[in-house]
């Protein structure tokens, strides 16, 4: 089943997922959350912040706090590369940049059965078993204060 909890973050048949690459992964995200695809920026951390807080970037004088695709999918470290993209993920309330290897392309959803992997995926899709990413639990997360991934510069 591809359904969350709630009806409206619900995954439907054939809705478009955008597919990156997070180093050696892939993952799906719905393409309802993502607001745009953006060329990497080095995220900094704010003077105020508390050790542990997310780096952000800002976006139109906005401060954004970055996570990294290959954190959350497993990698122990993330190294940062030119050419690296930045999904912005919007669910109506909150904002967060996801860090990826690339934007790949839009698939539609397919459901395929089996237990997503990992606290923040919402679904498996296709027969390679692909996680689509939970972006409203994830979204969740980083309000309740989720720990940064680390990463190698």
């Amino acid at each position: 089943m591809l359904a969350q909890a709630s009806s409206s973050t619900a995954l439907q048949p054939g809705e478009p997922l955008v597919q990156v690459r997070c180093g050696p992964w892939r993952a799906l995200i719905p393409l309802r959350y993502v607001e745009r695809v953006l060329a990497a920026a080095l995220p900094t951390a704010l003077p105020t912040a508390s050790p542990g807080a997310l780096p952000v970037v800002s976006l139109a004088g906005q401060s954004v706090p970055v996570l990294f695709g290959e954190a959350l999918l497993g990698a122990e470290r993330v190294a940062l590369h030119q050419g690296d993209q930045m999904i912005c993920l919007n669910d109506g309330v909150r904002r967060a940049l996801l860090w990826v290897s690339a934007a790949e392309d839009i698939l539609p959803c397919e459901a395929a059965p089996g237990t997503p992997p990992g606290e923040f995926s919402a679904a498996l899709q296709g027969a390679g078993g692909t996680a689509v990413l939970d972006i409203p639990r994830l979204l969740a997360a980083i309000t309740a204060g989720m720990p940064p991934a680390r990463r190698d510069d």
